[in-house]
């Protein structure tokens, strides 16, 4: 460094001022390597520097330490996060907008389903009360033909047809006895 000194002080006419500043700066790998680099130019080649030329930075031959990384790679690597940090953003968007319309074509789909079915049990029920409307129709005549049986006058009838139309009222009245927990029969009306 005393040697430095000196040199800058013969060159520049003037002595060094910035030793506050070479001492942060000469820890520096950036400063460190410009400063060995203009040194070997300004020399003669050396055959220890040639060796240290010959090695690539890659290849663990070099003792330097790593170069920081400069201000434009530094933007350009943010640049390249922030976009691929957008493309992502952009990617999960659309995927969640296909699951979007996916659940809701499901949930048109179920709508659609719930809604077959809401007719399919409108009709059932439809079914049913016509059914139970049929059955009804059929008890009333049942009833009606049972009633025209049971007043049916047996004096004005003769032989087989008087004992047919006989047992024909005890079997409905016997049936009615039990419909409408009535105990006993009658006969011969």
């Amino acid at each position: 460094i005393q040697m430095a000194r000196q040199t800058y002080q013969f060159e520049n006419k003037k002595a060094f001022a910035y030793d506050h500043c070479w001492a942060i700066l000469s820890e520096c790998p950036k400063w460190n390597r410009d400063w060995e680099t203009k040194m070997a130019k300004s020399r003669p080649a050396r055959e220890d520097t040639i060796q240290a030329s010959e090695a690539s930075p890659g290849d663990g031959g070099s003792n330097e330490p790593e170069r920081p990384e400069g201000s434009k790679k530094a933007k350009e690597k943010k640049r390249k996060s922030v976009e691929s940090v957008q493309l992502m953003q952009d990617y999960f968007q659309k995927l969640e907008g296909r699951f979007d319309l996916e659940d809701t074509a499901t949930n048109d789909t179920l709508e659609l389903r719930r809604q077959e079915l809401e007719a399919t049990r409108q009709k059932t029920d439809a079914t049913r009360e016509k059914t139970e409307a049929i059955k009804e129709r059929n008890r009333i005549k049942l009833y009606e033909m049972e009633a025209k049986i049971l007043a049916t006058d047996l004096d004005g009838l003769t032989g087989v047809a008087r004992e047919v139309m006989r047992r024909r009222q005890e079997e409905v009245t016997a049936k009615w006895a039990r419909e409408y927990g009535l105990g006993g029969s009658s006969s011969g009306m």
